[in-house]
């Protein structure tokens, strides 16, 4: 949840250096087509600038209107820029606008980082960028160093099987992939991430678009809105720059920096991945991408997605060939099996006068271990569901379960975007989520599935985390923007502060019945640190850092079963164990996901103790509440909906929730403390 700093120095020379051999070290028949454009120096910087105003409210304390006369397309390319606040909540931001269209991109700390310290492409020659800050959370530093400006339509190389026979489409699978000047598609791999070819690579810096609109009257390009674009996340990348068959690339990209969302959440399609069939006799191949076009075709259609249908050629050892028109930008393309509508590899020739234009198949054995063994996002969520200790948000958008004994992160189902805080009711047998918007909803631990309950009306600010109060019986919130915590009431959908104003980044509360205190995690500049707050009064006591390089935790869990904390450091993607004297934390493993700014932990309490057996709701001590949840469970048996995650049965393990669990809960009435 920190605010970062991220520095570029000599960003400028790195950027255009990587993507000129991202995009040139190919054969000259490989079919990419790198936008014309030019980096500019432009050097913009604000000095530190804050707001006056007050935690709750936010103003722009710097603006700049960035101009490169006669530029089809801007990009920007900032320096040492310094965002102060948390980002999941009261976090300075960058607000770009295009003066073309009106298009807007929002970055804040966390979005730098996965952008590389670039923007969207942003149509025009000019665009205002403003800083914007939140009352109260220092100073904030905004630097450029440059800009990539798009320059007139270049040289036109097309590769066609006879007449241009493509047509326009929207396939909403197929993506832009704009620095390399190729094309990309999205996969029924685990986590619908995308494919390309190996000499279009996909590293740092590089986005891919959908929805691209058509380009201007001079074939110039044109970029759909921020919120159709998405950056690539470096570690998932692998591929292959090979010949013919085996030249393919794998990899991931972050959620939206607008809407929150993966590709799939947004484009919901994807490609069913599967081998040609042996012999072309009969069968046909579809390619659609976004390749350039020559008169007479409109030249509004230059590197907007067409498609073109031909007859299959030979399938040989790795590599296909087919007789569909293709050309410059086309290279990364899914090859399509007309006849199936299946996806049976990778364009990247051209070659209709050698034999046919040409592709690496799915059984190229590098693809098929790549894609067996993904990397950062690509693998995120893969491990065993291992209950009561549940996540949701990470940068994938899952739901699922932490393993305390390996770290290990499993997803149950992908749910929306921007989440903040769970907290499971003892009372009620309810686990609730909030998002970064302050929407409610119940979420169910066995399905993920997640009902909208509303927006929560009352104190201001972002609810950057969540717990359950066993005590006073009340879920309680963090609110950033003030520090104060909040009684959230699911009913109302109020959330109402209470208590002294702490600040902080508190990103994760938990309570622990056994104390009756609620921890939190609060990431400062020196590292994370456990602190513990009144859950009567609000007021904060700092108990001790977690440890060396551990910043950034958003989350935190009691786990009864374990009698301890938990939290994922994002820096590491570690699950960590905290203790409750001290602060200290140790590793318990790797999540194997990626974990960002903002999400939400809490664990359901397992089986009563036995000192107190009709204890269902976890508080230590049997009384109305518990005969509540007996009675809503009455009837069922083990596995029924009602019956988990809260167990009811005392009397008959196994067996159905009746009149001798009654029994065995009113013997026990009023037992603990």
């Amino acid at each position: 949840m920190n605010g970062c700093a991220i520095g570029s120095r000599g960003l400028v020379a790195r950027l255009a250096g990587a993507w000129l051999a991202a995009c040139c070290g190919a054969s000259a028949l490989a079919q990419s087509a790198p936008w014309p454009s030019r980096v500019v120096a432009y050097r913009v910087d604000s000095g530190p600038v804050e707001s006056a105003l007050s935690p709750v409210d936010h103003e722009v304390v710097y603006s700049t209107v960035v101009l490169v006369p006669g530029a089809q397309w801007l990009r920007l390319l900032f320096g040492d820029v310094r965002l102060a606040g948390d980002p999941a909540g009261n976090g300075s931001y960058l607000l770009i606008t295009s003066l073309a269209d009106g298009d807007a991109q929002v970055l804040n700390a966390e979005h730098l980082g996965q952008w590389r310290n670039t923007s969207a492409y942003f149509n025009g020659d000019a665009v205002l960028v403003e800083l914007v800050s939140y009352g109260g959370t220092g100073p904030s530093v905004l630097v450029l160093d440059g800009v990539m400006a798009g320059e007139a339509l270049g040289q036109v190389v097309a590769d066609l099987c006879g007449a241009d026979d493509r047509v326009l489409s929207s396939d909403p699978r197929v993506a832009r992939h704009p620095a390399a000047g190729c094309t990309a598609f999205m996969i029924n791999d685990v986590n619908s991430q995308f494919l390309t070819a190996g000499h279009c690579g996909a590293v740092a810096q590089q986005l891919i678009q959908f929805n691209v609109p058509l380009s201007n009257g001079q074939g110039n390009i044109v970029n759909p809105p921020a919120s159709e674009q998405y950056a690539v996340e470096p570690s998932s990348s692998q591929g292959f720059d090979g010949p013919v068959g085996d030249d393919w690339h794998y990899f991931g990209v972050f959620p939206n920096s607008v809407t929150g969302l993966q590709p799939y959440q947004a484009q919901a399609a994807r490609f069913t991945m599967a081998l040609p069939p042996p012999s072309p006799t009969g069968q046909s191949i579809r390619v659609t991408g976004y390749g350039t076009v020559e008169p007479p075709v409109p030249p509004q259609w230059n590197q907007a997605q067409t498609t073109d249908v031909g007859p299959m050629g030979q399938v040989v050892g790795t590599s296909i060939r087919y007789f569909t028109d293709t050309s410059s930008g086309n290279s990364g393309s899914p090859i399509i099996h007309e006849n199936s509508g299946q996806c049976v590899g990778i364009h990247t020739n051209a070659g209709c006068g050698l034999g046919g234009n040409r592709g690496t198949t799915f059984a190229n054995s590098g693809l098929q271990t790549a894609l067996a063994n993904p990397l950062g996002i690509c693998r995120a969520g893969q491990g065993p569901v291992v209950p009561p200790l549940y996540v949701i948000g990470d940068q994938m958008n899952h739901f699922g379960t932490a393993d305390t004994a390996t770290g290990t992160f499993g997803k149950i189902v992908q749910v929306g975007a921007k989440w903040q805080g769970l907290a499971y009711s003892t009372d009620a047998g309810i686990l609730y989520a909030v998002n970064t918007d302050r929407q409610l909803f119940t979420i169910d631990p066995n399905s993920g599935a997640a009902t909208l309950l509303g927006t929560l009306s009352g104190s201001p600010g972002t609810i950057t985390a969540m717990a359950y109060d066993r005590v006073n019986k009340r879920i309680v919130g963090m609110l950033q923007n003030t520090g104060q915590l909040a009684a959230i009431d699911p009913n109302a959908l109020t959330a109402t502060g209470f208590g002294a104003s702490t600040f902080g980044n508190i990103g994760g509360l938990a309570f622990d019945p056994a104390s009756g205190k609620l921890f939190g995690v609060d990431d400062t500049a020196a590292g994370t640190r456990l602190v513990s707050f009144d859950p009567n009064t609000g007021a904060k006591t700092t108990i001790g850092a977690l440890g060396a390089g551990i910043n950034d935790c958003n989350g935190m869990a009691y786990v009864d079963a374990e009698d301890a904390l938990f939290t994922i450091d994002a820096g590491s993607e570690n699950l960590l164990r905290v203790d409750r004297q001290t602060g200290a934390a140790t590793v318990v493993g790797n999540t194997g996901s990626l974990f960002g700014a903002a999400y939400g932990m809490e664990a359901i309490p397992s089986l009563p103790p036995p000192g107190c057996p009709g204890d269902l709701d976890g508080d230590n001590a049997t009384g109305q509440a518990d005969l509540g949840i007996l009675l809503a469970a009455y009837g069922t048996c083990e596995g029924d909906p009602l019956y988990n995650p809260v167990p009811a049965e005392l009397a008959e393990p196994l067996n159905c929730v009746d009149q001798g669990d009654l029994g065995v809960l009113l013997a026990n009435y009023g037992c603990g403390g």
